[in-house]
């Protein structure tokens, strides 16, 4: 399928891991020229490489989108360095994991400063060119919390910023639909990136506090999806493609729901 995004130029933040980087692989494949943005320089090249290696284009910028402060210099060099997004995909590891009582406040903001206002400062970065061309795409890769909280896991932050972004992304895709760009969010569930990955990562410490096994409390939670298995980075890597793609004009302001089935309402 041509997704219509060739030669198009894609940002990326967090992309140099997990879902983050199955979404910049997504698009490069796709004929995207790909800017990966990370704090970890070292995994951002590896990336690259590997790309690079396939024969697609990709370049890694060394940025840090968990204080909105650092927003406006990141896309400065990107224009700078690359020239204007055509494609943005906000990504980032989101608030730390906490129990409700154990947040302090300042928890609280920054988790609001990376998911919200982190996410609005990026497109306003990238809307004007967008504007000016009357074409663009933007995806947030979200979570299932923006629909169905966590109750098995202490995410009183995610639970709160998570629909809060929600809110910010509908407005935006309202005043930004007319010059013919796109918003959605994916919202993310058990995603299953091997051992490295935060979903058992986050687990494990959760069943260590517990005083469980590990591996027990994975293979539970994986059965307990309707399809009995964590989903693949590279499954969220081809939606946020498609949402990105020429075929997908007619799909904004959505939360699309990459699951497998855990939300079990009907909408």
């Amino acid at each position: 399928m041509d997704l219509g995004i060739k030669g198009r130029l894609a940002v990326v933040t967090g992309g140099s891991r997990n879902v983050g980087r199955a979404a910049a692989e997504a698009l490069a494949r796709d004929g995207c020229r790909v800017v990966i943005v990370s704090r970890n320089a070292k995994d951002a090249r590896d990336v690259v490489d590997s790309l690079t290696a396939e024969g697609h284009h990709a370049s890694a910028i060394e940025g840090d989108v968990s204080r909105h402060e650092g927003i406006a210099p990141l896309f400065e060099r990107i224009r700078k360095e690359h020239g204007d997004p055509d494609i943005l995909v906000y990504n980032n590891g989101g608030p730390p994991d906490s129990h409700v009582g154990a947040a302090s406040v300042s928890d609280y903001l920054a988790g609001y400063d990376i998911t919200v206002i982190g996410f609005i400062q990026a497109v306003e970065e990238v809307a004007g060119h967008m504007k000016e061309q009357g074409w663009g795409r933007i995806v947030t890769l979200g979570s299932m919390c923006a629909k169905h909280p966590h109750r098995e896991v202490p995410m009183i932050v995610h639970n709160i910023v998570r629909p809060a972004a929600l809110g910010a992304s509908r407005t935006l895709a309202n005043e930004l639909a007319p010059f013919g760009i796109t918003i959605n969010t994916i919202g993310t569930g058990r995603i299953d990136g091997g051992e490295n990955g935060s979903f058992r990562r986050t687990y494990r410490a959760i069943a260590a506090e517990r005083g469980q096994d590990g591996d027990e409390l994975i293979a539970q939670l994986l059965k307990s999806l309707p399809g009995g298995r964590g989903g693949k980075p590279e499954e969220v890597g081809a939606l946020c493609a498609f949402l990105c793609s020429h075929l997908a004009g007619f799909i904004t302001g959505q939360l699309v729901m990459c699951d497998g089935g855990q939300n079990n309402t009907l909408y």
